[in-house]
């Protein structure tokens, strides 16, 4: 699978959110940008297994508490089902917003689409959990 034309593709997507490509690419495949205190990760890769390409893009919300952790994780699930295009799931001991696809069929406004939504519940649940559950008063 050629991944060359997918990368190009992110970076213009990356290129129309006013962003330079190049200032924000970690590594071939991976380019990381900041929109307020979200910090969202953008991948492409290929699974040769199952002769499929991914795009994705996730970013951190919140670690896990060490206490609330029913009332923490109840609420993940009411988040869970306001939000769209978008799914929220632990990988420990994380948090995370993520939307995984297939690359066959992306194109650039779904791209920008989704960098966008997962940057902005990104943007608005870290903060809220973390005063919620991390903030002693």
């Amino acid at each position: 699978m050629n991944l060359e034309k997918y990368y190009q593709l992110i970076e213009s997507a990356i290129e129309k959110l006013g962003i330079t490509p190049s200032s924000i690419r970690e590594k071939e495949g991976q380019w990381n940008l900041k929109k307020g205190s979200a910090l969202v990760y953008i991948n492409v890769w290929e699974d040769k297994k199952n002769q499929s390409g991914y795009f994705q893009a996730s970013s951190t919300v919140a670690r896990v508490p060490d206490e609330n952790k029913e009332a923490f994780f109840s609420e993940i699930l009411d988040i869970n089902a306001k939000i769209f295009g978008v799914t929220m799931g632990k990988i420990d001991p994380w948090i995370f917003v993520r939307h995984v696809r297939e690359l066959e069929g992306l194109d650039e406004s779904e791209i920008i689409a989704t960098v966008n939504r997962v940057a902005n519940y990104s943007d608005i649940y870290d903060d809220y959990l973390e005063e919620k559950y991390f903030k002693k008063s």
